[in-house]
């Protein structure tokens, strides 16, 4: 490992926030910044962003850290982006023509059965290792553009993925990475390179696509102008980046196929390095890296969403009450959920606020709170939320390990959630599996700031993170709670099959009522 004096950039950008840290080479976090930003639905089953409020938050996140940094001008040897899954349509010029469709947005629904018509399941399977879904970089969401506004498909030069249009900002490259790029069931994922077979079949211009390179590829410099929003010096390495989950991989050193991390985020991820293209059929699967080239991911769409969605909706007066107290409101979320005994009395929550991807790729789906009684108090609620997210990943869980016929005794949990001690006790136990929490939570940062440190030769591989990985406790399964949660999960899983057409019908009532 070459050791560079200097600092590196890692930058990600996330469904509700933006964050941007420094690191030494020594992977010691130098300052950090943060900016937040809220999703957009203009309608029911719509999600949008602003994506001119990315390239705010990193100029803003970036100065916020520099301002705290002691050396008055830091050397950067380089900087990389991590990404959640979006698309935008963007112009020559990098500019958007119109806003970002998040990985949680339902509208393409009609375009991903009529791609599914035209071009077998199996076939996108066997060439990508998915299926084409709804929302996100995906093939329906393009034709959807194609079909609703024909005039900003035609203007369209690329499409972007929000670490591309980023790097776009930064160095006027139209990039895309192999691990973002196959979440978009046009990647060819074992030729890495775009299908010209399922392009040709869906008549999708393959020209409006970025160009394809690994994630610690140099897609440029950084740019004047760029330089001075952004409070750095021109000339600085950009990667072309990575999504953000393959980042928190590599920023958690779940680099080898023994690994599996649980990101929870504002969406949670269920994450399984494999050597062999040996898919489970109902996650998400990407290409991760050259050592261990595949990842999949069985996402969780109300992961850390159902708890913000919970506080925003119903929790002012605690919000008053950690103020007070001079607390974080998240930790007195978790003091009183805390007072509530695993299982929250026969209280059950399904996690489907937006839709539900693995295992049931469900855009109709919506959050159910089941068994309520007299007794439940807003604590009971708090708590079932923790749980249901903790359902929903044992479902995963038990699916993935099966197909990949291999038990994993400890899971690492990065992201936000890694912060609730209760959530890391309650997954432990509903998991049956050691919970690892880490020294560092932000590991999608890290994983960023580190493939910038594979682009400069700062390291030689993703084996050399394993040195800066610093393990902050454990949580083991409480054995009353884990026989608690077995008894209730088979009612869990037999929920959403009762709901299904339940679900599709207030669809269908929602578009016309509102």
């Amino acid at each position: 490992m070459t050791q560079k004096k200097g600092l590196l950039l890692g930058i990600d950008i996330g469904t509700t926030g933006c964050k941007s840290v420094f690191y030494d080479t020594d992977g010691k976090i130098a300052a950090a910044g943060y900016w937040n930003y809220e999703i957009v639905s203009p309608r029911d089953g719509w999600a949008e962003m602003e994506p001119g409020e990315w390239w705010r938050g990193v100029c803003n996140t970036t100065k916020e850290a520099l301002a705290k940094l002691d050396i008055h001008s830091p050397h950067v040897l380089g900087i990389c982006v991590s990404c959640a899954n979006a698309i935008i349509p963007a112009d020559k010029e990098g500019r958007h023509l119109y806003r970002a469709v998040m990985q949680i947005d339902q509208r393409s629904q009609e375009q991903t059965h009529n791609a599914a018509e035209l071009v077998p399941q199996k076939i996108y399977f066997e060439k990508t290792g998915n299926y084409i879904r709804t929302g996100g970089f995906s093939p329906s969401v393009i034709l959807w553009f194609k079909e609703q506004y024909r005039e900003i498909y035609s203007k369209t030069y690329k499409f972007l993925a929000p670490g591309g249009y980023i790097v776009q900002k930064m160095t006027g490259k139209f990039t895309i990475d192999y691990s973002r790029a196959s979440t978009a069931a046009l990647m060819d994922i074992k030729e890495l390179k775009w299908s010209d077979v399922i392009c040709a079949a869906l008549d999708i211009d393959s020209n409006k696509l970025p160009d394809l390179f690994g994630q610690e590829t140099a897609a440029g410099q950084l740019l004047p102008e760029a330089a001075g929003q952004m409070g750095l010096a021109a000339g600085i390495p950009v990667a072309v980046g990575l999504m953000d989950s393959a980042a928190s991989m590599i920023g958690s050193g779940c680099v080898n196929e023994n690994n599996a991390s649980l990101v929870v985020g504002t969406v949670s991820r269920l994450c399984y390095p494999m050597t062999e293209a040996n898919f489970p059929l109902n996650t998400l699967n990407a290409y991760f890296i050259k050592e261990t080239p595949y990842l999949a991911m069985a996402p969780t769409n109300g992961g850390g969403m159902s708890v913000k969605w919970f506080m925003a909706s119903f929790g002012d007066y605690e919000k008053t009450i950690a103020k007070t107290m001079n607390i974080d409101y998240y930790e007195l979320f978790d003091n009183k959920a805390s007072e509530i005994q695993a299982g929250c009395g026969g209280l059950l929550y399904l996690p489907f606020l937006t839709g539900e991807r693995s295992p049931i790729w469900d855009p109709n789906a919506r959050g159910v709170f089941f068994g309520i009684s007299p007794k439940h108090t807003k604590a009971h609620f708090a708590r079932s939320i923790l749980e249901g997210v903790g359902h929903a990943t044992l479902q995963n869980s038990r699916q993935i390990e099966e197909k990949l016929q291999k038990f994993f005794s400890e899971i690492v949990i990065t992201g936000g959630g890694a912060n609730s001690k209760l959530w890391c006790k309650i997954l432990s136990s509903m998991l049956n599996k050691r919970i690892v929490r880490l020294g560092h939570s932000d590991c999608e940062t890290k994983g960023a700031a580190f493939t910038a440190g594979l682009m400069t030769g700062v390291y030689n591989s993703c084996d050399d993170i394993k040195r800066q990985i610093e393990v902050k406790d454990t949580f083991d399964p409480d054995e009353a709670a884990t026989e608690i949660y077995n008894s209730m999960h088979g009612i869990y899983e037999s929920l959403y099959p009762c709901l299904k057409d339940d679900f599709s019908n207030l669809a269908k009532i929602t578009q016309v009522f509102g």
